[in-house]
């Protein structure tokens, strides 16, 4: 290679490594913005009223200070990337879309995972336990978070996640 398309791979490395690092800020920021509007924050900061404003305000972004973050594998394979997710930020039964989410915020990329744990499930490393029969009150975990038909205590999904009356409990392993 002559150095010229050294230089210019260079450049195109270092261009995508800025867009992902963009895509991150556009996201903390974004999430910075519904905290303020939930918490109404907005009002104790009467100066900050424009979202151009707030943009300028310099706060600790904690998820990507985080040890769980530091220790992402984000060089592995997907699968094991999804398994560290279960294992060591998550810890308890969560749903397909919220794992997603983590994955695209730790990963820095939007990619699928549904085939992964799909694949994951069959292979007995995850689990999925559904409530009443429906998928959308379906969690997935690790398998040794489930005892008989539900996730034990400390491995159980967020209370406001879960049905106020459960009829039916289903681990789905295979």
């Amino acid at each position: 290679m002559t150095s010229n398309e050294l230089l210019l791979e260079g450049l195109l490395k270092t261009k995508d490594e800025l867009n992902i690092i963009r895509d991150r800020l556009d996201v903390t920021i974004k999430n910075i913005l519904v905290v303020i509007q939930e918490n109404d924050i907005a009002k104790n900061y009467s100066k900050i009223t424009n979202p151009e404003k707030i943009k300028e305000i310099k706060i600790k972004n904690l998820f990507n200070e985080s040890e769980a973050v530091k220790n992402f594998p984000s060089l592995a394979r997907k699968d094991k990337q999804l398994l560290w997710l279960f294992e060591n930020y998550l810890g308890r039964g969560t749903k397909l879309h919220d794992v997603q989410y983590h994955m695209n915020m730790l990963s820095g990329s939007v990619k699928r995972i549904d085939n992964v744990a799909r694949r994951l499930k069959k292979q007995g490393k995850l689990v999925v336990v559904k409530y009443n029969g429906a998928n959308n009150l379906s969690f997935w975990g690790l398998p040794e978070w489930v005892l008989s038909n539900d996730f034990k205590h400390e491995y159980k999904p967020k209370e406001k996640y879960l049905p106020i009356d459960i009829n039916k409990k289903e681990v789905v392993r295979k």
